[in-house]
């Protein structure tokens, strides 16, 4: 299948308690493998996408902005999901899998020992009409953009897919 969708990226975390949202993307091809015949699957997706944040602060006229946007090449190794029917054309779809993920691209301003690197979680749902996918995912990164920090990436994205 192939998806494209749109949310928000950020930090989350000890070290990025005040850092907000940006804009970001994600745009993706998946395959699923039916486990059995009730609706059970396993799959398997590679995407491009994008991580990152936003911090402000104002303190005695002076105004400190940061800001971080990667964009990277995504693997998913391991996706595990339920298609649960409602009727013959419309299903339900929660899903759980792993990413790994390597920034090919990006800006970054105040990261000195910058990870290009990051493994992380997706979590979702999705429903299913015919061939048409809309689905929300939830993406947890596991390793910050320095190494002296501890939190990771935090993406909530909205999906439109369709089966080939």
């Amino acid at each position: 299948m192939f998806r494209v969708g749109v949310g928000s990226n950020t930090f989350s975390g000890s070290d990025y308690k005040d850092v907000g949202s940006k804009f970001g993307y994600n745009l993706g091809f998946d395959f699923n493998k039916t486990i059995k015949s009730k609706g059970a699957y396993w799959g398997m997706g590679f995407a491009l996408g994008s991580r990152g944040y936003k911090y402000s602060e104002s303190a005695g006229g002076y105004k400190v902005e940061e800001t971080y946007t990667a964009h990277n090449i995504q693997w998913a190794p391991f996706n595990f999901g339920w298609k649960i029917a409602v009727t013959d054309d419309i299903k339900i779809d929660p899903h759980v899998g792993i990413y790994l993920g390597c920034d090919y691209a990006g800006k970054a301003t105040d990261i000195e020992d910058y990870n290009r690197l990051d493994v992380g979680m997706n979590i979702g749902v999705g429903v299913w009409y015919k061939r048409f996918n809309l689905d929300l995912m939830y993406q947890k990164g596991f390793l910050a953009t320095d190494f002296d920090l501890e939190g990771g990436a935090s993406n909530f994205m909205v999906r439109l897919g369709v089966a080939f």
